[in-house]
């Protein structure tokens, strides 16, 4: 079992944005991405522990305000997505307190917060 490395980028938080994704694809104008869902956001987004505990530090993500790591997207939810995910203020906060980012994620509208390129296999989220 890979061990988390903080309370705020998790396994819980990694789940929750995954069923959030796949009941809000549906909302997307685009066709193809319609029809989407998601099998999986990596918590870990390297092989080697010491480089996440040095990527996911509170200090690194707080300078860079964002986590880049990958995603299973798509119409049969295996292909790889490269995901980058932006941290709002409230996000933001939340991190830098060592605490859940659950409530970061929006109701809104997945047009709202989500761009997608499906030929570059890129997803950029910006969480609240």
């Amino acid at each position: 079992m890979e061990k988390e490395l903080n309370n705020s980028f998790n396994k819980e938080f990694c789940e929750k944005l995954e069923y959030h994704l796949s009941g809000k694809f549906e909302e997307v104008e685009h066709i193809d991405v319609k029809r989407f869902w998601c099998d999986g956001i990596f918590w870990l987004p390297f092989v080697g522990e010491e480089d996440n505990e040095t990527y996911l530090s509170i200090e690194a993500v707080s300078k860079r305000k964002y986590i880049e790591t990958t995603a299973k997207l798509g119409v049969s939810g295996q292909e790889s997505y490269q995901m980058k995910i932006i941290l709002g203020m409230k996000a933001q906060e939340a991190y830098k307190n060592a605490s859940k980012m659950l409530h970061s994620i929006s109701n809104k509208r997945l047009d709202k917060w989500l761009e997608i390129d499906t030929e570059k296999r890129e997803v950029i989220i910006k969480l609240k």
